[in-house]
């Protein structure tokens, strides 16, 4: 896994929330169902650790599977062709 150490999910509650969904996510589909619970256990025990911060919460909805700022954005539809 490669993390950049300056990335701007540090800041932004839905890039860290979607960063939290998909490392469980992978961890989840390489190892076995008690390894990946006690993993998602663990880094919901470290979010709840720091609530205080509005990026941690949102990686925390985004481990329970809430709605909200822990979805993923919609992408735009594509501009139709306008041909003369």
């Amino acid at each position: 896994m490669a993390l950049h150490a300056e990335g701007e999910f540090k800041q932004s509650p839905s890039l860290f929330s979607r960063l939290t969904a998909n490392r469980v996510k992978l961890y989840g589909s390489r190892h076995g169902t008690v390894a990946s619970a006690l993993f998602s256990a663990g880094i919901g025990l470290g979010l709840m650790l720091r609530l205080g911060r509005r990026t941690h919460r949102a990686g925390l909805l985004a481990l329970l599977g809430r709605p909200g700022i822990a979805q993923a954005p919609t992408m735009p539809l594509p501009m139709a062709d306008h041909a003369s």
